[in-house]
């Protein structure tokens, strides 16, 4: 496989007034995977069709190790390319479907065929190759379709978003083996998403997008636990938002939800807003408790209290199935800080009307 080092410098892409990428850059190594993610339209497809040459750029420049390939046509860049839709030929087997890139690259028939036999294993459908198209689950057409694409030995592995089709439990599956696959091969990889869960997952780095931005390019852990936006803190997993006021350089006091201590100095007397996550705050029963637990939803391996403060504000703090026991709705608790805050926002940087707590699609 002739993997190589992809970097990205300066993308700039408009549609008609709209900037779909603005100044994006970005360097994924030999064998890493990196995940873009962000809400429809923030610019992730369009930097990954961008780099196959499917798309003309405005400024900006496309290497793959020091070849600049910015200006050559899709046909000669050495992708790798898998879609949302699997677009297998019909009319042929999942074998002759794989071997398909190597005929028309002029290679012999027994080295294709000994090629989409070593693909057909990795990807775990050996004895599968005879089968057509309409014979085959969503998740082995997938399958295939990463074999295919595989096949030329390509530089990079662009992935969009390939599991949108398939059901929750096939994702979670193929997600799983596509991170085999691609960490077997070392190949560097595109992986475009707008599921977090999927993110998180199988990314060595995630790459949040908005607005043809890179806003913050880290680890799935550095991206959750340490957001550097507030669109980072918000899009990626859920998040409360209580605004209060610091009473210390490193204490912010919040009407009916007690008292945040945050992570650097503000200004005393300052009005905030604190985000934090569910998991970061815990709730305890209080007979002279300023806030209400009106409702507790079931999630599986754990509860959402959702928790209203004496100003109308709610927040939803994670809860064990060991610590729902103690709670009825109606009762009066107070909310205690678990964790340390995500962010601590002053209020003249606070947009419009955000709600208390958001998670996004």
């Amino acid at each position: 496989m002739s993997q190589g080092e992809l970097r990205l410098e300066g993308l700039e892409k408009y549609y008609g007034t709209m900037h779909a990428l603005d100044g994006f850059s970005l360097r994924i190594q030999a064998g890493e995977l990196v995940v873009l993610l962000g809400p429809s339209g923030c610019g992730k497809t369009t930097a990954l069709r961008s780099v196959a040459g499917l798309e003309r750029l405005d400024g900006g420049r496309v290497f793959v190790d020091d070849q600049d390939i910015t200006l050559q046509p899709t046909a000669k860049r050495n992708m790798g390319i898998v879609f949302q839709q699997y677009s297998l030929f019909p009319h042929l087997t999942a074998a002759q479907n794989i071997e398909f890139g190597l005929k028309i690259r002029h290679v012999g028939a027994a080295k294709r065929r000994e090629r989409s036999r070593e693909l057909l294993d990795l990807v775990g459908l050996g004895d599968l190759g005879d089968r057509f198209a309409h014979q085959l689950s969503g998740g082995q057409q997938q399958r295939v379709a990463l074999a295919r694409a595989l096949a030329i030995e390509p530089a990079v592995l662009l992935l969009d978003e390939p599991l949108s089709a398939l059901d929750a439990k096939v994702r979670v599956s193929l997600r799983e083996e596509i991170r085999r696959v691609q960490k077997e091969v070392g190949i560097a990889t595109i992986f475009v998403t707008h599921d977090q869960e999927e993110a998180l997952a199988i990314a060595d780095r995630i790459g949040v997008m908005n607005r043809g931005i890179l806003e913050q390019l880290g680890t799935p852990a550095e991206i959750y636990a340490a957001p550097a936006t507030e669109f980072v803190a918000e899009f990626v997993g859920k998040v409360n938002r209580i605004h209060g006021t610091v009473t210390r350089e490193s204490t912010v006091l919040t009407p009916g939800f007690g008292a945040f201590s945050i992570g650097g100095p503000l200004t005393v007397g300052g009005e905030v807003a604190v985000l934090v996550r569910p998991e970061q705050l815990g709730i305890r029963v209080t007979g002279d408790g300023e806030c209400r637990l009106v409702e507790m939803s079931f999630l599986g391996s754990s509860f959402a209290a959702h928790v209203q403060g004496i100003d109308g504000t709610k927040v939803v703090v994670a809860v064990s199935p060991e610590e729902s026991i103690a709670l009825s709705v109606g009762d009066r608790v107070e909310i205690f800080q678990r964790g340390p805050t995500l962010l601590v926002l002053p209020e003249d940087r606070v947009g419009g009307p955000v709600p208390e707590f958001a998670e996004s699609d």
